[in-house]
């Protein structure tokens, strides 16, 4: 069949000569003419032929690679089409049968399909792709996603376009693909889901709510921002372990997320206890009836592991644009705003208020230039005289701490110690403090004022820091401080676990030291536990001896202490005597030492130097009756 086109043409071409020409007249043959002519057209059919039989072998093998091109085209998980519009010739692939779900003869009218099949909510959406696409003439290939549905279910795709132009620039033709991305999008949200929710909780995540706030921010809407930190869920985790934190977070966010009602806001877990909330409305009155709900919300105990476990929450709130146009401004104040409600005793909420976020900025400042205050030497000493009424005599000093710092001057106690505590710096102040007081009375001894009583005031944290009798020991052995005159001042708030704080002042008193507690009578120590412990001083506090002589219960008070401490053998020390008429009741009280204003104020080491110069002279009784 390869040649029927050479043997056939030739053939029938001899054949029409004979019948036509030559009349079948076998005769002929013989003719020199007819026999030329013969020859003569047999090779132009032969010729003819091959022409024929070239052009079918093309024809089949085209057929052959179209019907594989098209085999591969239907095979191939796209719907692959084409648009001439100079024809309006649609030809398309069976993949719209598998994308769409529809018969391929009912693909053909274009518009239609769109109309039917494009979900309502992307309608708009690919209106306008296809007007962008009709007039960028640059673009190559134009891609967007959109959502189809044929009224059951709701597929995602992906639609290119790629344009066929003339030399004038106008759209001829256009070449496209669709392919169906559902399997995809449904990855790519759980990979989303992933990323942008707490395993825990299920709530949305940190990664999730910056994306939020950024998005919000973005747009200008108004923004409020909610800190919810748990107070004390890290005892939590002491006492019941973290599979039990685990449950309570997990419980709280439920709890949380009933609170808030559709379109208020969002709720998300930050990380560790905290939980930050998006509310999508900054008035004042719905936030605090918000913050308010949410307060209420973790009232009732959460029940775990069989315990009754009751937690509350600490709230910071700042609005956009309100209080804050951008978002690190945002999240910093109500941070600080969440740190003033823990401030405050925790278990409620704060709105962001300027003059205590600068407050809260003093604070950090004063804590990281208070970092450094020790070896910048900005600290010292001032020691205030402790006298024996009696006498007039100066009978010791107590030490007290002061800070003169480089960036805001002088710096009162009442408001750096506060800091050191809450930073942990204390314990390395109070051990300078220890050392500078050791080694002054030390220069007093050389110099011949005799060996004077020295008094210095251990924190909370100091005290319960497990290190502490032996850099106690180490100090007194570093500075050769004899510990006959050396006096530890302790509140009463020390005393609550009777057991550690008798094991640790026995172990003191070993070395030789003397004990006094500072503030006598503001705290909640009992009779049986001062009796236990080895004390040596009660220092009666100053808000009774202010109205020592005016109220007879405060001079009651200030009795009932002078003999408590006359039965227990304890030395008594007055602090904040500031006139005569209460050195005078004091005295008539029986009270043996007192400090305060009236000798003297706290004194830089160069004037007590000089206040004890003064002391062969005179006491100060004397100097203070002149």
């Amino acid at each position: 069949m390869a040649y029927i086109g050479r043997i056939g043409t030739p053939l029938f071409a001899n054949f029409s000569y004979f019948f036509w020409t030559m009349k079948l007249d076998y005769s002929q043959f013989y003719n020199g003419y007819h026999l030329l002519s013969l020859l003569f057209f047999s090779a132009v059919a032969w010729w003819i032929g091959g022409q024929y039989d070239h052009k079918r072998q093309v024809n089949e093998k085209l057929k052959e690679k179209r019907n594989e091109l098209q085999s591969l085209l239907d095979n191939v998980d796209a719907a692959l089409w084409s648009l001439d519009y100079r024809t309006n010739r649609f030809s398309l692939s069976k993949g719209f049968e598998r994308i769409l779900g529809i018969h391929i003869e009912n693909a053909y009218d274009w518009e239609a399909i769109w109309k039917k099949y494009i979900y309502h909510e992307d309608f708009k959406k690919m209106a306008d792709f296809l007007e962008q696409y009709r007039a960028d003439e640059k673009k190559l290939v134009n891609t967007i996603e959109c959502r189809i549905s044929d009224g059951q279910q709701i597929k995602w795709v992906e639609i290119k376009l790629s344009p066929v132009r003339n030399e004038k620039g106008e759209l001829i033709k256009t070449n496209g693909i669709i392919l169906d991305i559902t399997d995809r999008k449904e990855s790519d949200e759980q990979i989303k889901a992933l990323a942008y929710t707490d395993t825990l909780t299920g709530l949305p995540n940190r990664t999730a709510l910056f994306w939020d706030l950024n998005e919000r921010m973005r747009a200008g809407k108004e923004t409020a921002l909610l800190i919810i930190d748990l107070d004390r869920f890290k005892m939590v985790n002491d006492s019941f372990g973290h599979r039990a934190g685990d449950v309570l977070l997990k419980e709280a966010a439920g709890r949380f997320e009933s609170v808030l009602r559709e379109g208020e806001g969002a709720i998300y877990r930050y990380g560790g206890d905290e939980f930050w909330l998006i509310g999508y409305d900054t008035n004042k009155v719905r936030m605090t009836l918000l913050a308010e709900a949410l307060l209420e919300t973790l009232t009732a105990p959460f029940e775990i592991q069989g315990h009754d476990i009751v937690i509350t929450p600490s709230i910071g709130i700042s609005t956009s644009p309100a209080d804050a146009e951008k978002l690190d401004t945002l999240l910093m104040y109500a941070v600080s705003a969440m740190r003033i409600a823990k401030e405050k005793g925790r278990n409620n909420y704060q709105f962001f208020d300027s003059v205590l976020y600068n407050r809260l900025q003093r604070k950090a400042a004063l804590e990281k230039e208070l970092q450094r205050a020790i070896w910048k030497s900005e600290l010292f000493l001032a020691y205030q005289p402790q006298v024996d009424l009696v006498t007039g005599n100066i009978t010791g000093f107590e030490a007290l701490i002061r800070w003169k710092s480089s960036v805001f001057g002088n710096v009162s106690p009442a408001e750096f110690i506060p800091v050191a505590e809450e930073s942990g710096l204390i314990t390395s102040i109070g051990e300078w403090v220890l050392r500078e007081a050791c080694l002054q009375s030390n220069r007093w001894y050389k110099k011949g004022y005799g060996r004077l009583g020295m008094s210095v005031n251990i924190s909370v944290q100091q005290f319960q820091n497990r290190h502490f009798v032996e850099t106690f020991q180490a100090i007194i052995q570093e500075t050769e401080m004899d510990p006959a005159f050396l006096q530890i001042e302790i509140t009463e708030s020390m005393m609550q676990n009777t057991q550690e704080t008798k094991w640790i002042l026995d172990q003191l008193k070993g070395v030789g030291v003397k004990v006094s507690i500072d503030d006598f009578g503001t705290g909640y120590s009992s009779l049986s536990v001062i009796k236990e412990l080895p004390l040596d001083c009660l220092k009666i506090d100053q808000s009774f001896v202010r109205d020592v002589t005016t109220s007879k219960k405060e001079a009651a008070i200030v009795k009932n202490i002078i003999d408590l401490a006359d039965n227990l053998e304890l030395n008594v020390v007055a602090e904040g005597i500031e006139s005569a008429d209460q050195l005078d009741m004091l005295r008539q009280l029986g009270c043996q030492t007192g400090q305060g204003y009236w000798f003297s104020r706290p004194l830089p080491e160069c004037d007590a130097d000089k206040l004890l110069e003064a002391q062969p002279k005179g006491t100060l009784l004397d100097k203070m009756e002149a």
